[in-house]
């Protein structure tokens, strides 16, 4: 049996898992000792996704021939489709027909707070520059009396 020399834990694991790929449990727990990084790539790039829904919007696939094409479901292709429109909208909504660029309103509300806060920084340094002020009059009026 392949699974051996593992831990009584490992092995029920195993057990549990049922048939699928196998898993070198030791491989795991060494890379991940020695900071591997462990997570999966990306199953393609953006601009493959790109290209593949493209083709789909010209006709030329159908969503089941694009996830056959790219390897993954159609309902990874439904949400890079989704993505895809989504993030198309929003830049054609940021810019107007002049060519001037529209401020969403999570950026006007940052705006205003950097505003606030630069004028609350602006006050501070005044009442700052005020206090050193009387205190450099206040010490050159008082006499030294050892």
């Amino acid at each position: 049996m392949a699974d051996q020399g593992l831990s009584l834990r490992h092995r029920k694991c195993l057990h549990m898992a049922g048939p699928g790929p196998v898993i070198d449990i030791r491989a795991v727990s060494q890379a991940t000792k020695r900071g591997e990084d462990l997570s999966r790539p990306p199953a393609l790039p953006a601009t493959r996704k790109t290209d593949i829904i493209l083709m789909h919007f010209r006709g030329e696939l159908t969503i089941s021939a694009a996830a056959k094409l790219a390897g993954v479901s159609e309902q990874s292709i439904g949400n890079w489709k989704r993505k895809f429109i989504s993030a198309g909208r929003e830049a054609l909504e940021s810019a107007s027909h002049d060519g001037a660029v529209h401020v969403s309103d999570r950026e006007r509300q940052l705006r205003k707070e950097v505003h606030n806060l630069k004028a609350a920084l602006g006050d501070a340094f005044l009442q700052l520059r005020a206090i050193k002020e009387a205190t450099r009059r206040d010490m050159a009026t008082r006499t030294w009396n050892p």
